[in-house]
């Protein structure tokens, strides 16, 4: 005869591996609805979030799984938020600045949500990615050339949020949205930020491919140019500089602005407050940034207020005397040098 408590114990496990089973079932189904099929999705969402609070253990470990796709993880962790924190569901689902309520009453009016989305945080960055890719249908805009406008913030600011508060898991959602050629161009170029600001180093290569590319658009390759100015590493100092004679006008600005952001003094603050592995770069980076901007402006005096503001960005005390050089230069040399002076001065007063 066995006894009770084995009985028990049986059973409880029998229960608690059936009830996995029908979790990742229901998973499988939710992952793989297509892109922007809000209707079936909602629906097989329904199917996971009627499991209720029991399968939260089960959720959290698919969600911490790297060897599941990235479709699986996120839908995973966005149904775990639904479950625990629906505040956050539903301020993510309705952002208060895409309300014409509320934008109405801004002196231009025009929706505006990134903001909103920043202040979720973090633990938001699941349920952002499943508005985009799955749900952003679902949201009601409005009639007419608002709810065009509203639907890009709000697909804009999504991705923003992503790449402002994401981690390296992202990167592989945003690598897609860049690479993907049915996605709105504007999403494609904040995707490409986002990319550099998740990914870091590991989104070098691509980036540079996307900017060499000359038959891709234009804006595009800007925009992953751009993008490299947030890889704080020397490789992508080089890479950058590496381009600026060989780029068209758009895409060299693109690589100044990089500079000036990569160059950065407050910005390194920023990353060496979070990552102080960076220490013993930063300083390597910035000079470089800082000569970059300097020959720029000997060899492109006409880009002088992007080159200025780059340099007054980086304020490497060094740069000065360089900058001081090319007063004594060519008559278009010395009046683009003599633009930026002040600048830089004003911004190593600051320091």
């Amino acid at each position: 005869m066995r006894c009770p408590a084995l009985l028990l114990v049986l059973g409880l496990a029998l229960h608690a591996g059936a009830q996995q089973t029908a979790l990742d079932a229901a998973l499988d189904n939710l992952a793989a609805q297509p892109p922007g099929a809000a209707e079936s999705y909602l629906e097989a969402r329904a199917a996971v979030l009627e499991l209720g609070p029991a399968a939260q253990a089960g959720l959290q470990a698919v969600a911490g799984d790297a060897t599941n796709s990235w479709q699986r993880r996120i839908v995973a962790a966005a149904c775990a938020l639904h479950l625990s924190d629906p505040e956050l569901a539903a301020a993510v689902a309705a952002p208060r600045g895409l309300d014409p309520d509320t934008y109405a009453r801004f002196r231009r009016p025009q929706p505006l949500c990134e903001p909103d989305l920043v202040r979720c945080g973090a633990a938001a960055v699941p349920l952002f990615i499943e508005r985009f890719h799955w749900t952003l249908d679902a949201y009601s805009f409005s009639p007419g050339e608002a709810g065009v406008r509203e639907r890009e913030v709000y697909q804009r600011g999504l991705l923003a949020a992503v790449g402002r508060l994401g981690d390296a898991g992202a990167a592989r959602f945003l690598r897609g949205v860049l690479q993907g050629l049915d996605q709105p161009l504007p999403c494609r170029r904040q995707a490409a930020l986002g990319l550099a600001q998740t990914a870091a180093e590991g989104a070098l290569a691509e980036l540079l491919a996307w900017v060499d590319d000359t038959q891709q658009d234009r804006l595009l390759r800007e925009a992953c140019a751009r993008g490299l100015g947030h890889i704080p590493s020397l490789n992508a100092a080089q890479a950058i500089a590496e381009r600026l004679q060989l780029a068209e006008p758009s895409v060299r600005r693109g690589l100044l602005s990089a500079l000036g952001s990569l160059g950065s003094s407050w910005g390194w603050q920023a990353r060496l407050r979070n990552e102080p592995d960076l220490l013993s770069s930063a300083d390597l980076v910035r000079e470089s940034c800082s000569l970059s901007l300097l020959q720029a402006l000997a060899d492109y005096p006409e880009e002088a207020e992007t080159i200025g503001s780059g340099l007054a960005m980086t304020a490497w005390p060094a740069s000065l005397a360089g900058l001081e050089a090319l007063l004594e230069g060519t008559p278009e040399q010395s009046r683009a040098a003599a633009q930026v002076l002040p600048l830089l001065q004003s911004a190593l007063a600051r320091q």
